[in-house]
């Protein structure tokens, strides 16, 4: 993270305050940090520097890196049934995935309500994105919202971002559209249906697959939730069974950013 990045940068400048130790840090604009995070953080540090001081630390599951296994079938036009299992891990390092995400989860939920009326949609997508990533690799993550019947991007981030970040997707239409209208996930799904994206099978950065999870709260659907990656049929079936088991709080907390706060409508009156 980045709060810990620079302390170890000026672990023997043990003088310096906080305030200070992040100005001088945002003031280099390290470019291996998206823009987008970095300004999340620099309107909120104080506040997550002291909950991560409050909280223990979690260590996070090893992974058998060694392990090797068959990709299974190619998805037939962007749509994988959520059934489909390309990868299938130990049931002990499953468990412990979902574990630790489910602690991930919950770092979210409660930076959401001891926040609450001071994140918004775009704050709340930049912790998702630092979060989920400790648990499920991407190339580029979004978070579309349902807007007058089409999904906009409230948080994009990675490659291809300036890409995601210009869509606007009829609910029904596309990958994520399907995904919102069936209220069904898609493992490695195709990302050149989507609407407006243009597939340069050429480019290097170009994502050629896609996880994908509807995000619901108690009024029904609030969001729809896109993981990309690159390489073809990248994801798991693991990966996706760890989504699924946090998909249900995530989109509470969606949910519960995206309400008309009640000072936010009377001092709109």
């Amino acid at each position: 993270m980045l709060l810990d990045r620079g302390r170890r940068l000026t672990r023997g400048a043990g003088s310096l305050s906080c305030r200070r130790l992040m100005g001088e840090w945002f003031t280099r604009k390290d470019p291996t940090f998206d823009p987008q995070v970095v300004a999340v953080l620099q309107r909120r540090y104080a506040e997550l520097e002291k909950m991560a001081k409050e909280q223990p630390r979690e260590i996070p599951a090893k992974l058998r890196s060694k392990q090797r296994a068959k990709p299974g079938a190619r998805p037939a036009a962007g749509f994988a049934g959520p059934g489909q299992d390309s990868h299938s891990g130990h049931a002990g390092e499953l468990r412990s995935r979902i574990s630790f995400a489910r602690k991930q989860c919950n770092e979210i939920v409660h930076i959401s309500e001891r926040f609450e009326g001071l994140i918004n949609i775009e704050d709340l997508g930049a912790i998702i994105s630092l979060r989920l990533k400790r648990t499920i690799w991407y190339d580029a993550l979004a978070l579309y919202c349902v807007h007058d019947g089409a999904l906009v991007p409230a948080f994009v981030i990675g490659k291809n971002s300036e890409v995601f970040v210009s869509l606007c997707i009829p609910l029904g239409e596309g990958l994520t559209g399907w995904v919102a209208q069936n209220r069904r996930p898609v493992l490695n799904g195709n990302p050149s249906v989507e609407p407006g994206y243009v597939n340069n099978s050429m480019d290097c950065g170009t994502m050629r697959s896609a996880l994908v999870v509807p995000l619901e709260g108690q009024s029904g659907l609030t969001a729809v939730l896109a993981l990309y990656r690159v390489a073809q049929d990248a994801f798991t079936g693991d990966d996706l069974r760890v989504l699924e088991a946090i998909r249900p709080h995530l989109g509470g907390v969606v949910c519960e950013t995206q309400r008309p706060k009640a000072f936010e409508a009377s001092s709109g009156s």
